[in-house]
């Protein structure tokens, strides 16, 4: 099935009363920079203790920002797909 290309700054508003399907990719591209920057700080931070549970900590962060990450680049490509 051929299907034109679709970029993230395209407009995909297909019905009046739709929920527009508008992806502003530069926003995307912000968000997720940004998450991963926070992931990059807590590993350049290290954490330099015996306490596990710290370590635990902000090894749970870190996943929680990745899984962020991953959940705007999935809906980001949802609203694509539905183009």
């Amino acid at each position: 099935m051929n299907r034109p290309h679709v970029t993230p700054g395209d407009l995909a508003s297909s019905a009046p009363g739709q929920q527009s399907l508008a992806v502003d990719g530069d926003e995307v591209q912000s968000t997720v920079a940004e998450l991963l920057e926070q992931v990059d700080a807590l590993d350049a931070s290290g954490v330099d203790t015996d306490d596990s549970g710290e370590q635990l900590a902000a090894l749970a962060r870190q996943a929680e920002l990745l899984e962020r990450a991953h959940t705007v680049l999935t809906e980001t490509l949802d609203k694509i797909d539905r183009v």
